[in-house]
């Protein structure tokens, strides 16, 4: 399974790629690339929220389970 980083680093790269594609289609004055583009650029970006999110989620789920793990721990050692 590819990392989570990997995969942000990817869209992230793809999203800049795209943002400079169509930005150059402006400046060319093709508006429908330059359109699809900025679409394409937006998608990315939302991809790449949404690892972070879950990225964010699995770290809170680590954390509680530590959490519980230290706290039966503590309760075994008394």
């Amino acid at each position: 399974m590819i990392s989570a980083r990997l995969r942000y680093t990817s869209l992230s790269l793809l999203a800049l790629a795209a943002l400079i594609t169509s930005l150059a289609q402006l400046l060319d004055r093709a508006w429908p690339g330059a359109v699809l583009g900025l679409a394409l650029t937006v998608v990315l970006l939302l991809g790449c929220r949404r690892i972070r999110r879950t990225a964010e989620r699995h770290q809170h789920e680590q954390c509680r389970e530590l959490e519980a793990l230290r706290a039966s721990t503590e309760r075994t050692s008394i």
